[in-house]
């Protein structure tokens, strides 16, 4: 048991929306295990380039790594910003997801709307306007070529019947639904009622769409 499990650690899948592991895509389609960052990550890549294909806009969703905040702490967030500006300008885009983890234990979406100038925060379980969010407006700041200053842009809360989760391990999957009725352009987010089940193994389905070998 010890070496497959070893194997699937190994082996991976590779997507266009990145690599991930046999392993990883089991955690998927668990009915009770935590998404990751790598695979929160993944999701909504795969989920912003299904988007842009669709509305043939390459500039309508992006996805920024949960390990982005982290990174800027450790490199310096006007390095990090200054960098990811040569990859890709934020500031094009109508949705950027910044999927943030809260203390370890639970992950909740911000939205950056650069062309509405707005950050909207998605949560789960109802929490308060996180403290990273500043963070976020720090890291957009010194980004762009600076027309908005997030600093002034203050960040809310989404739709109060925003559907919620009724476990502790589904936050991940919530951020990721979220994320794809923003990329559908849906008015509200009927998903109350859909088994988290079947959501998860959607994502599954999703990931291996987007295969290349």
């Amino acid at each position: 048991v010890h070496t497959a499990l070893q194997l699937e650690e190994r082996l991976l899948l590779k997507t266009k929306a990145g690599d991930l592991t046999v392993r990883a895509l089991r955690t998927i389609a668990s009915k009770e295990e935590w998404l990751t960052s790598t695979i929160i990550e993944t999701v909504l890549t795969a989920i912003s380039i299904e988007a842009n294909e669709k509305v043939k806009d390459c500039n309508y969703c992006t996805a920024v790594s949960p390990d982005m905040l982290h990174l800027c702490a450790r490199a310096g967030l006007k390095a990090t910003a200054a960098a990811f500006k040569k990859h890709v300008d934020l500031s094009k885009f109508q949705h950027v997801f910044w999927p943030l983890n809260m203390s370890g234990y639970h992950w909740i979406l911000a939205v950056a709307k650069p062309r509405e100038k707005a950050i909207v925060i998605f949560d789960s379980m109802g929490g308060g306007i996180p403290s990273a969010v500043e963070d976020i407006q720090l890291f957009m700041n010194n980004h762009q070529e600076v027309e908005v200053d997030w600093i002034k842009v203050d960040a809310v809360h989404a739709d109060q019947n925003l559907p919620q989760q009724k476990d502790s391990y589904n936050c991940g999957v919530f951020v990721c639904l979220y994320a794809l009725f923003l990329s559908m352009s849906k008015g509200s987010f009927d998903f109350h009622d859909v088994p988290m089940e079947q959501v998860r193994q959607w994502l599954v389905a999703l990931l291996l769409s987007h295969t290349t070998l």
